[in-house]
């Protein structure tokens, strides 16, 4: 099967939203409340090496630039948002 990637970037007024969404199927809501939390990793990324920091990184990024990032189960996979201020 083949794993679809569509990337954006959006500008609204002082608002810039960058985005993925794949089609790597359903996610657990429990999992996808956890993305952010350092250390934590999801089980089919246990083959891949790291330490589960890189969405914590994005995320605090995120904050310090008084936005966020969201996570939304979409039809096919999973969609990510990174908002910060312009």
């Amino acid at each position: 099967a083949v794993n679809h990637i569509h990337e954006f970037a959006i500008v609204i007024g002082l608002i810039a939203v960058f985005g993925i969404a794949d089609q790597g199927g359903r996610i657990d809501p429990e999992l996808i409340a956890k993305l952010t939390t350092p250390f934590s990793r999801g089980e089919n990324s246990k083959a891949n090496p790291g330490f589960g920091l890189g969405l914590t990184i994005v995320d605090t990024i995120a904050a310090q630039h008084e936005g966020a990032v969201t996570f939304e189960q979409g039809a096919q996979g999973l969609e990510v948002r990174f908002t910060i201020q312009r």
